[in-house]
């Protein structure tokens, strides 16, 4: 068995028809491409200075993943989209990471959420997904065998350490094929938009 981490919460702006059912952590990470869009510029440069300052820390720490833990940051970017009408998605996240750190009964006070898998990713950037990338996208036809449940993601944790497993003896060989970084397992719960925007 894996040793989870509760890192925190991770948001991305809904990209309508561009990920199918997939329901994992790639996509517009941090709303960064709405925000640009949507946001008047002086709450946009707000925004993206608080991400550069307090979530953006992967890239130096490679045992940070690029998550928020304080609650009532969380409640007013979810205000914040919602007022100006950037959809999004926010999802609990645990991973193998050591940072950021939040305690588990501290998670479960913040909002209403519902499991719904386990994605592989990297920790920051872009949360490029491996599973969507080579699995749900049906690029790796090594991996075709594998089910995804109707988020796009695997189910059990046993199901996607086997699929790392066998991406890691396939890579050996082939490693143009496959994204090389380090990525880490999330083990997903979304979040219930409105228990946030009514606490």
């Amino acid at each position: 068995m894996l040793k989870f981490n509760s890192n925190g919460f991770y948001i991305k702006a809904i990209e309508k028809g561009t990920y199918g059912d997939y329901d994992g952590v790639e996509g517009d990470s941090w709303f960064q491409k709405r925000a640009n869009i949507d946001l008047p510029k002086d709450k946009c440069n707000n925004w993206v200075n608080y991400y550069r300052e307090n979530i953006d820390k992967n890239w130096a720490d490679s045992n940070w993943c690029d998550l928020i833990v304080d609650k009532n940051i969380l409640c007013t970017i979810v205000d914040l989209c919602c007022q100006y009408n950037i959809v999004i998605n926010v999802y609990y996240c645990l991973t193998t990471k050591l940072h950021p750190s939040m305690c588990n009964n501290l998670s479960e006070n913040i909002c209403k959420k519902q499991f719904i898998g386990f994605d592989y990713s990297y920790a920051g950037g872009d949360f490029y997904s491996c599973v969507f990338s080579e699995i749900y996208s049906g690029r790796i036809k090594e991996f075709s065998n594998y089910k995804l449940n109707r988020n796009g993601l695997f189910e059990t944790e046993s199901e996607i350490t086997s699929y790392i497993e066998k991406r890691k003896l396939i890579a050996q060989n082939d490693k143009l094929r496959f994204e090389q970084g380090d990525m880490t397992i999330y083990k997903l719960w979304k979040c219930d938009l409105q228990s946030l925007i009514d606490d």
